[in-house]
């Protein structure tokens, strides 16, 4: 259709960019959208057909390059999985020391109220 931009092609590399996914989904969303704006009984008959086809092929492409928005979003996240993995893992190790520790404390207040009441009944 005239007057419609052409979609920005994502970079060379073999993933596209959280940014050129933003655009790309961005621009095949704008796209559609003003392909809606066209009254269909406004267009000549021939032309009807063409608009439809138009309109379709813009909306898969939407619909894909959000589909491409979320993958990438996936793989990130994918990405961060071991470093969450040993983050909880030294959080786990934290938890135990902790406890340890707590445990012991507990203990020596124990000794120590039953050194205080050995004390007083010494004195």
């Amino acid at each position: 259709m005239p007057g419609l931009a052409a979609a920005p092609r994502a970079s060379d590399s073999d993933s596209a960019t959280e940014e050129d996914l933003l655009r790309l989904r961005e621009a095949t969303e704008t796209t559609y959208r003003k392909l809606r704006e066209i009254d269909e009984d406004s267009l000549p008959e021939a032309r009807r057909e063409e608009y439809w086809r138009n309109r379709h092929i813009a909306r898969a492409a939407w619909e894909h390059a959000e589909n491409a928005e979320f993958e990438n979003l996936v793989e990130h996240q994918k990405e961060q999985l071991p470093a969450v993995r040993a983050s909880n893992a030294k959080l786990a190790k934290d938890v135990e020391t902790t406890a340890t520790i707590l445990g012991v404390l507990d203990v020596v207040s124990a000794s120590l109220g039953i050194l205080a009441s050995v004390i007083t009944l010494l004195a």
